[in-house]
């Protein structure tokens, strides 16, 4: 459920928090907020937290994630690698085609509708499919094409969340970009090997 509310860009609220072990426990597992006797008793008149209950949650927080706060969250992590090429939905076949010539390195282009992301489109998809409609001298627009089952996150979403769920996809979606929004809107795309980078940076 934590990771969950990282991934959908929501918050989760433990209720009935009543010992240090139950704070720290939950914090180490990324429960955003709680509330409970432990850390304060209810009033009819709301009081500010304790300085001290402050600084016992900051102290789980950095126990809990000894790197960084949010554990090297994307926008964070120095020289990410996240492919900002987009392709609108005025774009046809032949444009993305010429966009993956020209970028060697491109594995694929996400495509928009304003700022939301509706689609990804492959290099192998797009250029095996506009030699095919070259051929017959036809190119229609590509939506048909895409790939509309992506995974997407949020760009705060800590790099071990994202890799779980990169590696949990099925065996045909393993090794497709996975989309990066920010506040839901389309930020980038990044590949699994980039991910792997990511991470790899993250522990040295």
């Amino acid at each position: 459920m934590a990771d969950l509310t990282k991934v959908s860009n929501m918050s989760l609220i433990a209720e009935g928090i009543e010992t240090e072990g139950e704070l720290a426990a939950l914090i180490s597992i990324g429960v955003q907020y709680g509330q409970g006797y432990f850390i304060q008793k209810p009033d009819d008149i709301i009081h500010p937290i304790a300085t001290q209950m402050i600084s016992l949650i900051k102290d789980f927080n950095i126990k809990s994630n000894p790197h960084t706060s949010e554990i090297y969250c994307i926008l964070q992590t120095p020289n990410r690698s996240i492919d900002m090429g987009i392709a609108s939905m005025e774009d046809n076949l032949k444009d993305s085609y010429i966009s993956f010539i020209q970028e060697p390195e491109k594995q694929a282009v996400c495509v928009v509708d304003g700022e939301q992301a509706v689609g990804i489109l492959s290099r192998e998809n797009v250029v095996n499919l506009y030699n095919e409609k070259n051929k017959l001298g036809q190119l229609k627009h590509y939506q048909e094409y895409l790939d509309t089952e992506f995974l997407s996150v949020d760009s705060h979403t800590p790099l071990p969340v994202l890799s779980r769920l990169a590696m949990s996809r099925t065996r045909d979606k393993l090794y497709e970009s996975i989309v990066i929004t920010q506040d839901n809107a389309f930020l980038g795309i990044i590949t699994v090997k980039e991910l792997v980078i990511l991470l790899t940076q993250s522990i040295h």
